[in-house]
């Protein structure tokens, strides 16, 4: 019962701390970055019949992850034992 109490505790934080985000207005990428992001797709398609690319690049972006968050532990460790 106290953890439910705790985790919508929680929740409240996170719905006022990202209110003013809500209030910018939506953001939208400009029609060169989108051109070259929809070509770069029909390139993958072609491509990863012969070899998974897109496998690939999702096994990336989780080492990529995870190695990110590793650091910021490795970084919050080293600051709260300077102190």
């Amino acid at each position: 019962m106290i953890t439910y109490f705790i985790a919508l505790v929680f929740i409240y934080i996170l719905k006022f701390l990202t209110t003013p985000l809500l209030l910018l207005p939506d953001a939208t990428l400009p029609s060169g970055i989108d051109d070259a992001i929809n070509n770069l797709g029909g390139f993958l398609s072609i491509v990863n019949g012969f070899v998974p690319l897109t496998t690939l690049l999702a096994i990336l972006g989780l080492v990529l992850a995870f190695e990110g968050s590793y650091l910021i532990f490795r970084v919050i460790k080293f600051i709260l034992s300077r102190t």
